[in-house]
This record gives structure tokens, sequence and C-alpha cells, in this order.
């Protein structure tokens, strides 16, 4: 009896292997159907990261050039500048030009030397502080108000000419009308000219050349 009892616990556990065995490999081959029949599909994410495009650098401006020119109250200038924008928002760069102020005194200078330029984008419009200075050929002269009365003639004024420190700033925006496709860019700047003993107050447009990097 115990001989009997043995032999059929180990025929049980036997079928019971064989039948674990049988579901295994039964599962095994669903599983493989399965993915055969609906393999998996890229994710959204997936799709956008492969598709998407590198967004490219915006454009710079590298180097600056412009001429300028306007009229204040008893006061005119004209000149040029350039500047090498190394911080894309800072520039150093030249600048030179002429002016005059007054009415019976009178200042004229030209002249030119180094400036310093800040903007406040290096893309695009934006505006423009621009602060230098150098050296001028100044001449200045002391007028009179004379009414020639009894015919004598008015007395000569009085003029003389010197070298000496030449201090310029300015403020405005600058625009770019179709960037980055084109470098051209103007607008209006405020200048402050200072050679001699008047200084001049001028309105001034401006319009030059940008590159771009």
């Amino acid at each position: 009896m115990a001989a009997t009892g043995i032999r059929d616990t180990g025929t049980v556990v036997a079928l019971r292997s064989r039948m674990t065995l049988a579901t295994l490999i039964v599962a095994t081959a669903v599983s493989t159907l399965a993915a055969r029949t609906n393999p998996p599909q890229p994710s959204r994410d997936a799709g956008t990261l492969a598709t998407a495009r590198p967004t490219p650098a915006p454009h710079r401006v590298s180097t600056s050039l412009r001429a300028n020119g306007g009229i204040g109250v008893l006061a005119y200038q004209a000149g040029a500048e350039g500047e090498y924008w190394f911080a894309g928002w800072a520039g150093a760069g030249l600048q030179g030009g002429a002016f005059g102020a007054g009415l019976f005194d009178k200042t004229q200078a030209y002249g030119g030397g180094l400036h310093l330029a800040l903007r406040t984008s290096p893309t695009g419009s934006s505006p423009l502080l621009t602060v230098g200075g150098g050296i001028a050929q100044v001449r200045e002269t002391m007028g009179k108000l004379c009414l020639d009365w009894n015919g004598d003639g008015c007395p000569p004024d009085e003029t003389h000419s010197s070298v000496g420190p030449y201090l310029d700033a300015g403020l405005g925006w600058l625009f770019h009308p179709s960037w980055p496709n084109s470098g051209i860019e103007l607008g209006p700047i405020l200048r402050l000219d200072v050679a001699g003993r008047i200084p001049a107050v001028t309105l001034n447009f401006a319009i030059g050349y940008a590159s771009v990097r």
C-alpha cells in the first residue's frame, strides 16, 4: 500500500510539471504571435524629436558703418561712425565729422577719434548709445551786434583757431527694415558735440549698413 501511494504521488508531480511546461510554451507562442501581428508604434514624442529641426542661431551684428547728419537750434552736424561689436551688445570704433553752433559768437569744428557704443540687443532693431572723444580743429568767432547808423562800418569779428579736445555723445534708435535679409540700418539720433566754447545739440538721421554673423 505504501508503495502504491508513493507511485501515485510521483505520477501527480510528473503531470503537474508537464502541464506547467505546456502552459509556458503556449504563453510564449501567443506573445510571439501578438508581437508579429501588432508591432509597437513609435510614440508621438519620439516622432516629434525625430522630425524636429535644430533652431538656427540668431543673426548678430558684427560690424556697422553709418553716415549721419542733422540740425538743431542754431547748430548743425554731419559725420560718420563705425563699430566692431565684440560682445553682441557692446562695440568700439571710430567716428569723425564737423559741426557748428552759435549766432554771433560761433564755434565751428571738425575732427574725430574713438568711441564706444552700446545697444540693448545684438539682433534686429534696438536703442543705441554712443560716447566718444578725440581731437578737433576748432575755429571760434566772437561776433558783435553792430548797427552801422553812421556808415563808418562795423569792427571785424575776432576769430582764432586752435586744436583741442573733442567730445561727443549720441542716443537714438536704429531700425533694420528687413532683418536679417538686409543689413541696412537707419534711425534718429540725438547728438551732443563739444569742442570749444559753444556745444552743438542736433537731431540727426543716421543711415548705414551692419554686417551679421
